[in-house]
Protein backbone atom coordinates (compact mmCIF):
# COMPACT_ATOMS: atom_id res chain seq x y z
CA UNK A 1 0.00 0.00 0.00
CA UNK A 2 1.32 3.45 -0.73
CA UNK A 3 2.29 6.25 1.72
CA UNK A 4 -0.84 8.47 0.27
CA UNK A 5 -3.11 5.03 0.86
CA UNK A 6 -1.97 4.48 4.22
CA UNK A 7 -2.63 8.25 4.93
CA UNK A 8 -6.19 7.81 3.92
CA UNK A 9 -6.95 4.96 5.75
CA UNK A 10 -5.88 6.13 9.31
CA UNK A 11 -1.86 5.24 9.42
CA UNK A 12 0.03 8.40 9.72
CA UNK A 13 3.73 8.42 7.47
CA UNK A 14 6.56 9.27 10.42
CA UNK A 15 7.38 12.35 8.61
CA UNK A 16 3.77 13.86 8.59
CA UNK A 17 4.12 13.62 12.14
CA UNK A 18 7.58 15.03 12.98
CA UNK A 19 6.41 18.26 10.57
CA UNK A 20 3.15 18.72 12.12
CA UNK A 21 5.31 18.71 15.66
CA UNK A 22 7.52 21.27 14.12
CA UNK A 23 4.31 23.75 13.00
CA UNK A 24 2.99 23.48 16.46
CA UNK A 25 6.29 24.18 18.55
CA UNK A 26 6.71 27.29 16.42
CA UNK A 27 2.94 28.30 15.51
CA UNK A 28 2.25 30.56 18.39
CA UNK A 29 5.68 32.58 17.74
CA UNK A 30 4.76 32.70 14.16
CA UNK A 31 1.41 34.20 14.82
CA UNK A 32 2.86 36.65 17.22
CA UNK A 33 5.72 37.70 14.39
CA UNK A 34 3.18 38.06 11.10
CA UNK A 35 0.65 40.04 13.34
CA UNK A 36 -2.40 39.21 10.36
CA UNK A 37 -4.87 41.86 11.48
CA UNK A 38 -8.97 42.10 11.12
CA UNK A 39 -9.55 45.36 9.17
CA UNK A 40 -12.84 45.57 11.23
CA UNK A 41 -10.38 45.79 14.51
CA UNK A 42 -9.17 48.88 13.52
CA UNK A 43 -12.12 50.23 11.28
CA UNK A 44 -15.54 51.57 12.50
CA UNK A 45 -17.35 54.43 11.43
CA UNK A 46 -14.14 55.63 9.13
CA UNK A 47 -12.55 55.00 5.98
CA UNK A 48 -9.37 53.11 5.02
CA UNK A 49 -6.82 55.60 3.43
CA UNK A 50 -4.06 53.89 0.83
CA UNK A 51 -0.80 55.97 0.82
CA UNK A 52 1.97 55.28 -1.18
CA UNK A 53 4.88 57.36 -0.10
CA UNK A 54 8.01 58.18 -1.42
CA UNK A 55 10.43 60.53 -0.38
CA UNK A 56 8.81 63.89 -1.83
CA UNK A 57 5.34 63.57 -1.90
CA UNK A 58 3.18 60.70 -1.82
CA UNK A 59 -0.47 59.56 -3.24
CA UNK A 60 -3.76 58.80 -1.20
CA UNK A 61 -6.84 57.04 -1.87
CA UNK A 62 -9.92 57.41 -0.02
CA UNK A 63 -11.84 54.21 0.00
CA UNK A 64 -14.71 53.21 1.94
CA UNK A 65 -16.31 49.87 2.63
CA UNK A 66 -15.81 46.76 4.84
CA UNK A 67 -14.26 44.37 2.18
CA UNK A 68 -12.27 45.21 -1.37
CA UNK A 69 -15.46 44.18 -3.43
CA UNK A 70 -17.66 46.24 -1.62
CA UNK A 71 -15.14 49.19 -1.50
CA UNK A 72 -15.90 52.51 -3.23
CA UNK A 73 -13.02 54.88 -3.87
CA UNK A 74 -14.31 58.36 -2.92
CA UNK A 75 -11.59 60.20 -3.88
CA UNK A 76 -7.70 59.91 -4.65
CA UNK A 77 -5.12 62.99 -4.33
CA UNK A 78 -1.85 62.41 -6.40
CA UNK A 79 1.40 63.10 -5.78
CA UNK A 80 0.89 65.89 -2.53
CA UNK A 81 4.34 66.87 -1.29
CA UNK A 82 5.26 64.92 1.55
CA UNK A 83 5.77 68.62 3.77
CA UNK A 84 2.01 69.17 3.51
CA UNK A 85 1.08 65.50 4.81
CA UNK A 86 0.17 66.73 8.48
CA UNK A 87 -1.79 69.86 6.96
CA UNK A 88 -3.90 67.49 4.40
CA UNK A 89 -4.73 64.82 6.78
CA UNK A 90 -6.50 67.38 8.96
CA UNK A 91 -8.10 69.08 6.20
CA UNK A 92 -9.16 66.15 3.91
CA UNK A 93 -9.40 63.25 6.98
CA UNK A 94 -11.08 62.49 10.50
CA UNK A 95 -9.70 60.77 13.31
CA UNK A 96 -12.24 57.70 12.30
CA UNK A 97 -10.50 57.00 9.33
CA UNK A 98 -7.70 54.45 8.97
CA UNK A 99 -4.00 55.42 7.00
CA UNK A 100 -2.37 52.12 5.86
CA UNK A 101 1.03 52.25 4.09
CA UNK A 102 3.78 49.78 2.76
CA UNK A 103 6.42 49.39 4.85
CA UNK A 104 9.15 51.67 2.96
CA UNK A 105 12.01 54.10 4.18
CA UNK A 106 10.43 56.55 5.51
CA UNK A 107 6.81 54.89 6.64
CA UNK A 108 7.49 55.07 10.02
CA UNK A 109 8.01 58.74 10.01
CA UNK A 110 4.80 58.83 7.86
CA UNK A 111 3.05 56.84 11.38
CA UNK A 112 4.80 59.20 13.76
CA UNK A 113 3.57 62.36 11.81
CA UNK A 114 -0.02 61.20 11.47
CA UNK A 115 0.03 60.36 14.97
CA UNK A 116 1.19 64.18 15.98
CA UNK A 117 -2.38 65.02 14.12
CA UNK A 118 -4.20 62.66 16.07
CA UNK A 119 -4.64 60.56 12.49
CA UNK A 120 -4.31 56.09 13.04
CA UNK A 121 -2.18 54.55 10.90
CA UNK A 122 -0.79 50.83 10.32
CA UNK A 123 2.43 50.12 8.05
CA UNK A 124 1.90 46.81 6.34
CA UNK A 125 4.37 44.69 5.48
CA UNK A 126 5.87 45.00 1.40
CA UNK A 127 6.45 41.48 0.24
CA UNK A 128 2.52 40.87 -0.05
CA UNK A 129 1.88 43.96 -1.08
CA UNK A 130 4.46 44.43 -3.48
CA UNK A 131 3.33 41.16 -5.37
CA UNK A 132 -0.07 43.03 -5.53
CA UNK A 133 1.37 45.75 -6.82
CA UNK A 134 4.12 44.49 -9.45
CA UNK A 135 0.62 42.47 -10.77
CA UNK A 136 -1.89 45.18 -10.74
CA UNK A 137 -0.10 48.74 -10.36
CA UNK A 138 1.31 50.89 -12.57
CA UNK A 139 1.34 54.21 -11.44
CA UNK A 140 0.82 55.70 -7.71
CA UNK A 141 -3.00 56.18 -7.89
CA UNK A 142 -3.48 52.10 -8.95
CA UNK A 143 -1.14 51.65 -6.17
CA UNK A 144 -2.37 53.57 -3.18
CA UNK A 145 -5.82 51.84 -3.82
CA UNK A 146 -4.58 48.29 -4.21
CA UNK A 147 -2.85 48.87 -0.77
CA UNK A 148 -6.04 49.95 0.73
CA UNK A 149 -7.75 47.19 -0.78
CA UNK A 150 -5.02 45.00 0.66
CA UNK A 151 -5.67 45.49 4.17
CA UNK A 152 -8.88 45.54 3.60
CA UNK A 153 -8.76 41.82 2.40
CA UNK A 154 -7.92 40.82 5.80
CA UNK A 155 -4.55 39.11 4.99
CA UNK A 156 -2.40 42.22 5.49
CA UNK A 157 0.65 41.46 7.88
CA UNK A 158 1.45 44.55 9.95
CA UNK A 159 4.77 45.95 11.17
CA UNK A 160 5.63 47.08 14.54
CA UNK A 161 6.88 50.48 14.45
CA UNK A 162 9.61 51.31 17.33
CA UNK A 163 9.08 53.87 19.84
CA UNK A 164 11.32 56.92 19.85
CA UNK A 165 14.12 54.85 22.13
CA UNK A 166 14.19 51.91 20.17
CA UNK A 167 14.39 54.11 17.06
CA UNK A 168 17.49 56.24 18.31
CA UNK A 169 19.53 52.52 19.41
CA UNK A 170 18.21 50.81 15.89
CA UNK A 171 19.62 53.99 13.74
CA UNK A 172 23.07 53.94 15.86
CA UNK A 173 23.42 50.13 15.34
CA UNK A 174 22.86 50.51 11.56
CA UNK A 175 25.30 53.33 11.34
CA UNK A 176 27.85 51.30 13.23
CA UNK A 177 27.74 48.47 10.75
CA UNK A 178 27.65 50.75 8.00
CA UNK A 179 30.97 52.23 9.51
CA UNK A 180 32.49 49.14 9.89
CA UNK A 181 31.68 47.76 6.35
CA UNK A 182 32.76 50.57 4.77
CA UNK A 183 35.78 50.86 6.39
CA UNK A 184 36.81 46.79 5.74
CA UNK A 185 36.05 48.17 2.42
CA UNK A 186 37.91 50.54 1.74
CA UNK A 187 41.14 49.08 3.85
CA UNK A 188 40.66 45.60 1.10
CA UNK A 189 41.11 48.37 -1.37
CA UNK A 190 43.85 50.22 -0.17
CA UNK A 191 45.71 46.27 0.28
CA UNK A 192 44.74 45.35 -2.96
CA UNK A 193 46.38 48.10 -4.41
CA UNK A 194 49.59 48.12 -2.69
CA UNK A 195 49.36 43.93 -3.23
CA UNK A 196 49.14 45.00 -7.21
CA UNK A 197 52.37 47.02 -6.98
CA UNK A 198 54.08 44.08 -4.99
CA UNK A 199 53.66 45.69 -0.71
CA UNK A 200 52.60 43.66 0.84
CA UNK A 201 52.40 44.89 5.27
CA UNK A 202 52.56 42.95 7.95
CA UNK A 203 49.19 41.35 9.25
CA UNK A 204 48.00 43.33 11.45
CA UNK A 205 49.66 46.84 10.70
CA UNK A 206 47.57 49.89 11.25
CA UNK A 207 46.69 52.03 8.02
CA UNK A 208 45.18 54.92 9.54
CA UNK A 209 47.12 55.43 12.68
CA UNK A 210 50.60 55.62 13.68
CA UNK A 211 53.76 55.76 11.06
CA UNK A 212 54.54 52.12 10.56
CA UNK A 213 52.66 52.14 6.88
CA UNK A 214 54.15 54.49 5.89
CA UNK A 215 57.91 54.14 6.65
CA UNK A 216 57.39 50.79 5.59
CA UNK A 217 55.56 52.30 2.24
CA UNK A 218 57.90 55.07 1.41
CA UNK A 219 60.79 52.19 1.47
CA UNK A 220 59.57 49.96 -0.99
CA UNK A 221 59.93 52.08 -4.12
CA UNK A 222 59.60 55.90 -5.35
CA UNK A 223 55.80 56.65 -5.26
CA UNK A 224 54.96 59.36 -7.65
CA UNK A 225 51.47 60.81 -8.79
CA UNK A 226 51.37 58.81 -11.49
CA UNK A 227 51.86 55.89 -9.89
CA UNK A 228 48.69 56.94 -7.44
CA UNK A 229 46.39 57.79 -10.66
CA UNK A 230 45.10 54.50 -10.44
CA UNK A 231 43.84 54.17 -7.44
Amino acid sequence: MSTGAKHLHGERPAYLSACQKRLTRFASACTASCNIMEPNSNLKNGRVIGLDTHPDSFTAALLRGQNPAQAVTEKIFNQVPIAQLSRWAKKHTTAEDLFVLEASGNSFQVVRTLAASERKALVLESCQLGKLKEAHANNDKLSAVRIGKGYLAGTAKTVWVPDAQTQERRDWFHAHRKAVKRTTQVRNRLLSYLSDHGVRLKKGTPLATGGDAEAALRKTQAWTPASMAGH
